[in-house]
């Protein structure tokens, strides 16, 4: 069951439970009805899931895609590059989606360690590293 909490702002917010794991999310509106409606929308697309009849995403936003009837994702999770690379080939992702996914990578120490070797070994410019141009 959604129920719904006022900020100090006067903006609502909804809390509910899925799959054993509590969401809570603001609604961006300060009237009752409107807030109410959208718990009730969640309601019924918990149901619809546990019915069979609205699949859930693995990818999803819980709560960005009961709010929207399942029409909405929400965005990707960080994720390392490894990490992407295993979900494009398993899901076998055309572009865009990978590409979508991409803007979410974020590079782990060993990563990020190469990448700054790589510009500090390549840089041109006295102001990275300290470095020195051969003049």
């Amino acid at each position: 069951m959604a129920s719904l909490q006022i900020d100090p702002s006067g903006n609502y917010h909804v809390k509910f439970r899925f799959a054993g794991k509590q969401y809570r999310r603001s609604l961006h509106t300060k009237m009752r009805r409107t807030a109410e409606a959208s718990a009730c929308h969640i309601e019924e697309n918990i149901r619809l899931i546990e019915g069979g009849r609205l699949e859930l995403p693995e990818d999803a936003d819980v709560p960005t895609f009961l709010l929207s009837d399942g029409k909405l994702l929400g965005k990707p999770p960080f994720q390392t590059v490894k990490q992407i690379e295993r979900l494009i080939k398993s899901h076998k992702l055309m572009k865009e989606k990978a590409d979508e996914i991409w803007e979410a990578a974020y590079l782990d120490t060993s990563e990020l360690n190469e990448l700054l070797d790589f510009v500090k070994e390549n840089s041109k410019h006295e102001f990275l590293y300290g470095k020195r141009s051969d003049a």
